[in-house]
Order: structure tokens, then C-alpha cells, then sequence
């Protein structure tokens, strides 16, 4: 209601439960990506919807 009246927009994309990720990692004992200084490996970010969040982000904040 607040967001409506407010008349801010409403994001899509969303970052998927991290449960189920930290599940996988621990079994596998692979990398999480928790750095903002390096890119995120490429099969981390599969199935993440990090890509999709970024290009969202940027289209509200209005930088493309």
C-alpha cells in the first residue's frame, strides 16, 4: 500500500532463497561470492539473478 501510495516503483527480479546455495557450497566446499571488489565467478552467478537485479538497479537509478 505504502509503495503505491508513494507511487515508487516495484522491482521484479529478486535474489532466489540462499539456503539451498549454502547447502551446495558447504557439500561441494566451492567459493560463495560475498566480495564487491571482484567479479563474481560465472558459475556462481547462474541461477543467482544477479545480472538481472544489476541491469533493474540501474535502469530505476536511471544510470542507462
Amino acid at each position: 500500500k505504502t509503495i503505491k501510495e508513494l507511487e515508487l516503483p516495484l522491482m521484479k527480479t529478486f535474489i532466489p532463497d540462499t539456503k539451498r546455495y549454502k547447502k551446495e557450497l558447504v557439500a561441494d566446499k566451492k567459493a560463495v561470492f560475498r566480495s564487491t571488489l571482484f567479479p563474481a565467478s560465472r558459475p556462481l552467478v547462474r541461477g543467482s539473478n544477479l545480472e538481472e537485479l544489476i541491469t533493474e538497479i540501474t535502469y530505476y537509478i536511471k544510470l542507462q
